[in-house]
């Protein structure tokens, strides 16, 4: 055991005020990061649930930025239309040529993230944002899933995976709304309490994935069975 990998890539994080002078948003606004896809079917799936919750968050928030990285070049167009059919204002689309090498400057200046669960909820965690995770698949793989193939797991999200037990919110197929995502958005939001339950969680993940230096003490390692 070496560590977890992901640790060697939030070194030298950005603070909050750099990242957001960096990415032109008010320095005191509350900032929304909206991660729906890195697959076509996700985007189908979950940016209209993610868009109204924006949108319903703004509501009560009129002041929320809400930024989208695009995972691809073609789900720029897509992204950019779902926020104008929501009603969402105050939004950006993140270009995906720019997404990857912002990531870092974008979770830092995020006060909250809702999107699909998978290594981002990892990444999240380790930058000390606030998230509610959400999937939703087809109808027909929903049931090929449950009745045929007996597809069962306590959870979803790899933070609640790693830690045994439920700190990230999950919606998962029907339970993914923009009404439910927005009860479990709010205290992240406004009850610092809630929001400092969720951090706790975190430092306790971080202290089950190891050190800094993942990379090469993994390369020592092969290179000792390789020699010996």
């Amino acid at each position: 055991w070496v560590g977890h990998p992901l640790l060697d890539s939030v070194r030298d994080l950005p603070d909050r005020r750099a990242a957001r002078n960096l990415l032109g948003l008010a320095p005191d606004a509350p900032v929304l990061l909206l991660l729906p896809a890195s697959r076509p079917q996700e985007l189908n799936y979950l940016m209209p649930h993610l868009a109204d919750a924006a949108a319903q968050l703004q509501v009560r928030f009129p002041d929320l930025q809400v930024l989208v990285p695009a995972g691809l070049k073609r789900f720029e167009q897509p992204l950019e239309e779902a926020l104008q059919q929501a009603g969402v204002r105050q939004a950006r689309v993140i270009a995906a040529a720019e997404a990857d090498g912002l990531k870092k400057s974008l979770f830092a200046a995020a006060d909250l993230a809702l999107g699909k669960s998978g290594t981002v909820n990892l990444e999240l965690a380790l930058q000390g944002v606030p998230q509610v995770v959400g999937y939703r698949v087809s109808r027909v793989t929903a049931f090929v899933a449950k009745h045929l193939l007996r597809f069962q797991v306590e959870h979803i999200s790899p933070v609640n995976l790693l830690l045994k037990e439920r700190l990230v919110p999950e919606l998962l197929q029907d339970q993914l709304t923009a009404e439910s995502l927005v009860e479990e958005a709010l205290p992240l939001l406004n009850n610092p309490a809630a929001r400092e339950a969720m951090l706790d969680g975190y430092r306790r993940l971080r202290a089950t994935l190891g050190n800094p230096g993942v990379t090469e003490r993994a390369a020592v390692a092969i290179l000792d069975q390789v020699t010996a």
